[in-house]
């Protein structure tokens, strides 16, 4: 037809294999949810890679916290980076698509222990509804099945990257929310990170890793510049609505964290809520550290130390800007 945006057949093909196979056919879902959009009552916003997908994997045993099946939303970094087009199609297709594949979750899903059918289905209707605006109510309604006697948390490592204006927007959404802020050794948290992007490309020689710094270091850079991201929090937020954890702590004593946790969030902390305290996940490929990385890595990591040593002395005292080749 004329005038009619054309479709790219590799994601309408995609489409129609998933609202097929997916076993909950091609009905619509009416949402029903808060008039007003609810939000989540806790965001936990990183570091990334430095254990929150496996508190996001802990928390939904407790039953009084609730964690969309989708665990990284990325809305507040849509719709500030790209304010005019925020989460297009093809991409919240590919985001129900990995959903769908987790190793993690699907199992959870298909077991129907966390989430009813009727939660899946009104996720299917969120992120395949072409037509559908993507907005605060469409965040919203993310968290429109978690009940009233629930904590609804939003696990998006991609919020500590935030602008002061993206924040601002997260506390009118969710005026008295509380924030989770996992931290980690900035250069072992930016090796990791490293290691990542080269699992995403599947290429692990010098070469790869040489451009991968180039074209990603300011990426690097950004996610472990934890002092900034505290201090854009901290104008939006109450300080006392901020808990800051230490990484190296959930491999020492996982329990002794979900418990601070809990006790942040007034919520009953015992053993026998959880399982796997100690499963570790996305270890990733090893990867030999070579010395001309490493000291490049080290040089663009290097200058976030002196902030993070103020704003976080008890945390970052035991942290050196060091990492040694092996």
């Amino acid at each position: 037809m004329a005038g009619e945006q054309e479709i790219d057949p590799r994601i309408a093909a995609l489409e129609n294999y998933w609202r097929t196979n997916s076993g909950l056919g091609n009905a619509r879902v009416t949402l029903v949810g808060p008039a007003v959009p609810r939000g989540p009552d806790v965001y936990i916003i990183g570091a990334q890679k430095a254990g929150t997908t496996w508190l996001a994997n802990q928390l939904p045993w407790h039953p009084q916290c609730w964690v969309p099946a989708i665990k990284e939303l990325f809305y507040f970094d849509q719709v500030h980076i790209y304010p005019g087009n925020p989460w297009p199609f093809d991409r919240r297709l590919y985001t129900w698509q990995i959903f769908r594949d987790d190793p993690v979750f699907r199992p959870l899903v298909e077991n129907m222990k966390f989430w009813t059918e009727e939660y899946v289905a009104a996720m299917q209707s969120l992120y395949l509804d072409r037509d559908r605006v993507v907005d605060d109510s469409w965040y919203a309604a993310n968290f429109a099945h978690c009940g009233s006697n629930q904590l609804a948390f939003d696990v998006s490592p991609s919020y500590s990257t935030l602008p002061v204006a993206a924040v601002a927007h997260m506390r009118r959404i969710s005026p008295h929310a509380r924030i989770i802020f996992i931290l980690r050794n900035p250069i072992e948290r930016a090796w990791s990170h490293f290691r990542m992007e080269l699992d995403e490309l599947g290429d692990y020689s010098l070469e790869a890793q040489r451009r991968t710094l180039a074209e990603k270091s300011n990426l690097f850079f950004v996610y472990s510049n934890y002092a900034q991201t505290y201090h854009n929090y901290l104008r939006c937020f109450p300080k006392e609505s901020i808990l800051l954890l230490d990484f190296k702590r959930i491999a020492q004593e996982p329990y002794a964290v979900l418990r601070d946790i809990y006790e942040f969030l007034n919520l009953d902390c015992t053993p026998d809520l959880f399982s796997s305290l100690n499963e570790k996940t996305f270890e990733g490929k090893p990867l030999e550290r070579n010395p001309e990385i490493v000291a490049e890595l080290t040089k663009v990591i290097a200058p976030v130390y002196p902030a993070c040593y103020l704003a976080f002395p008890e945390i970052a005292r035991s942290w050196t800007p060091e990492l040694r080749a092996r």
